[in-house]
């Protein structure tokens, strides 16, 4: 099976050859037309109610129940689109063009208190602070906003940096 994964896509979209192919059952939900990635109307076979063993990259599988318009298509036997990537949440990494599961769900609630760090500044911000003398005071500063940042008690090495 080959899939496109549409970010802006607004509907999931199986090709009815592959449906055909693979001898699912005709659709419970009527035919009906739908709207194509570039606007235009196209007629569907109708709405399955799919379940998908889906590997990512990796190869690492799990069990997808989709609700996919059948259509007319070449190229692909399967189109993910938004509401699969805001179900399933994978990391999509895009230069590598590859995809994977996450390792561990991120609830609504832990979610607020991530902080997106990006790497090489946080770097270039480090060898600052060591080029001017002010390693210590930077390594202070990181733990007091990790310790704030999390009820859990730090390791024996993060104190070690902050005294």
């Amino acid at each position: 099976m080959t899939a496109l994964v549409d970010t802006g896509g607004e509907e999931i979209f199986v090709s009815q050859s592959f449906i055909k192919e693979t001898q699912i059952p005709k659709p419970e939900h009527a035919p009906t037309m739908v709207r194509a990635i570039d606007g235009h109307q196209i007629p569907s076979y109708g709405k399955h109610d799919l379940v998908f063993g889906l590997a990512d990259s990796r190869g690492k599988k799990q069990e997808q129940t989709l609700k996919a318009y059948a259509v007319d298509m070449r190229g692909y036997d399967l189109i993910l689109s938004f509401p699969w990537i805001y179900d399933v949440d994978p990391d999509i990494h895009w230069r590598e063009q590859f995809w994977t599961y996450r390792d561990f769900p991120v609830s609504d609630e832990k979610q607020a208190d991530i902080a997106m760090v990006d790497v090489e500044h946080f770097a270039s911000l480090a060898n600052a602070a060591v080029t001017h003398g002010l390693g210590q005071a930077f390594i202070a500063l990181l733990y007091q906003i990790l310790s704030e940042s999390s009820e859990d008690n730090c390791d024996e090495a993060m104190r070690c940096g902050a005294t």
